[in-house]
């Protein structure tokens, strides 16, 4: 599904959900609540960071993989946004 025009945060919420559902757990997370808290464990936010570069059409800096920009989905949309901006003025 093409996500593009839609706001990030919305984008990363979907994909949140959807891999929730994929894994079967019980419910997906609040917004501002912590992924691991939620149920999510190491190996999954690796490949949540998988994820977010393919529905976002970005590659992530190593330096951005990091769990305070993992933490919630709000955080994945802020680092997103960030990165969207300084490229787009670069």
């Amino acid at each position: 599904m093409d996500r593009s025009s839609e706001p990030v945060e919305l984008t990363i919420e979907a994909l949140v959900k959807d891999l929730f559902i994929e894994l079967g757990l019980p419910r997906p997370p609040r917004t501002d609540e912590d992924l691991r808290e939620a149920g999510l464990t190491s190996l999954q936010l690796v490949d949540l960071v998988f994820a977010v570069e393919d529905r976002c059409s970005i590659s992530l800096p190593d330096d951005e993989i990091n769990p305070q920009n993992f933490r919630s989905i709000q955080n994945i949309a802020r680092m997103i946004e960030r990165l969207r901006t300084a490229t787009a003025s670069a």
